[in-house]
């Protein structure tokens, strides 16, 4: 191994090494994040969540921006069985479906989503195409969807913004009562409402993002870690390990010397 390769260094390529190989679920997340939530918008602007429970299904990734956008990946390697249910259950939560698959998928995928709902591809040179942009589907938009994605300050933040006295609330009650207030404000409303507070919330995975390998960025906003932790990530990362590495992370997270 050549002198001065960081951990960092080593993760890129063999991230590349891997998408040339096997390409799996994980480049599709991270080609969104890199390419575009980082390239052409900004995680000042766009937030992005992976893994997210929308009604009966599991979003691949949520992205928060003046509205919520939700991104179905399809590999070369999945079902579409369970693809039309999929996308009924994003719409009541995102104003736009967008379905990310392979080159060789797209005619399939394209034959199975209605025209309102958007299709990219991830190409051989890790870049995202787009074949047909998605167009907002308002009408299938569903309060108790949409403020279910929020916590229990988040929720407190809509009592308060809809002139509601939520000091007299229980914590088991405030989410109901959170539904209610909304029944007087538009969908649309209530989907920037909550695409405002989870974009508020990734605020502090802004560095972690920024400071790991770019082949991680999908990774590094699944994490729940602390500021001092996402620092000592960050350093580790930095470590030249041409001649070996200098410590474990489970070491690096308790402050210990190896």
């Amino acid at each position: 191994m050549k002198e001065g390769v960081t951990l960092s260094s080593l993760y890129n390529s063999a991230f590349k090494h891997c998408f040339r190989h096997q390409r799996v679920e994980y480049f599709y997340k991270n080609a969104l994040v890199e390419k575009l939530v980082i390239g052409r918008r900004s995680l000042k602007t766009t937030a992005a969540y992976v893994e997210v429970r929308i009604a009966e299904a599991k979003l691949d990734v949520l992205l928060a921006g003046k509205y919520l956008s939700a991104y179905e990946i399809k590999t070369d390697f999945d079902e579409l069985a369970r693809l039309p249910a999929q996308i009924k259950a994003y719409q009541r939560a995102c104003r736009e479906v967008t379905v990310l698959t392979g080159e060789r998928f797209a005619s399939a995928v394209e034959a199975s989503i209605p025209p309102e709902v958007g299709l990219s591809v991830l190409t051989n040179r890790y870049q995202l195409r787009v074949l047909r942009s998605a167009t907002p589907w308002d009408r299938g938009l569903v309060n108790s969807d949409m403020l279910s994605l929020l916590r229990r300050h988040e929720l407190l933040r809509l009592l308060k913004d809809v002139g509601k006295d939520a000091s007299g609330i229980p914590n088991t009650r405030i989410y109901q009562c959170a539904v209610q207030a909304a029944t007087d404000l538009s969908p649309v409303a209530i989907n920037a409402f909550v695409a405002s507070r989870l974009l508020e919330r990734s605020a502090a995975k802004r560095g972690l993002v920024e400071g790991l390998p770019m082949s991680l960025a999908a990774s590094a906003l699944a994490q729940d870690l602390t500021r001092t932790q996402m620092e000592r990530l960050i350093e580790i990362f930095e470590t030249d390990v041409s001649g070996g590495a200098r410590g474990d992370l489970l070491s690096l997270f308790q402050g210990e010397a190896v």
